[in-house]
């Protein structure tokens, strides 16, 4: 599992655009390893390009895909995985309820809308969007203390899994 220092979670370089810029074998690295974080085809793909050095191009012409729609796919999921909330989620979701865990998941790591997250995961819009708010909260809040931790809306000891039962709902 990537750590604070394989992840490049306390960088100042974290956009796609200073990725690209930077370059380099220590890019490619980081890149490669928050792939762990993807889907198996996505992961495949960062992998085939930043670890195994195959161009989009060749890719393309093997999947028999068109090169810009594969470039455009691996530009998002670079974009994805170097906002620094990508590696916070990956790092700390195993802290939190499930139901907080597999949003965000389904949110921040495979990228999906609110809406798309909801129907996949057979949850309200509400409870998506309460979830993924959490989320946002939790993360901003490790931006500002300068620690990476789980801990829940209330800093307590819990983990970060606080549960409720109001409306039927854990959270």
């Amino acid at each position: 599992m990537p750590s604070l220092e394989t992840v490049g979670f306390e960088s100042a370089e974290h956009d796609a655009s200073s990725i690209a810029r930077r370059g380099g074998r220590e890019a490619a690295e980081r890149l490669v390893t928050l792939a762990e974080w993807l889907s198996p085809p996505d992961r495949a793909l960062v992998e085939a390009v930043y670890a195994d050095g195959k161009s989009v191009a060749e890719l393309a012409r093997l999947m028999g895909r068109d090169a810009r729609a594969l470039r455009r796919r691996l530009r998002r999921l670079v974009e994805r995985m170097s906002a620094p909330e990508f590696a916070y989620v990956g790092l700390v979701r195993d802290t939190w309820s499930a139901t907080m865990r597999r949003v965000a998941t389904a949110c921040v790591l495979e990228g999906r809308s609110l809406r798309d997250a909801a129907q996949q995961l057979g949850l309200s819009l509400h409870v998506v969007r309460r979830q993924r708010e959490r989320v946002r909260i939790l993360f901003a809040a490790s931006e500002t203390s300068g620690h990476v931790t789980g801990a829940g809306i209330d800093g307590g000891s819990h983990g970060g899994t606080r549960r409720s039962t109001h409306g039927g709902t854990e959270w």
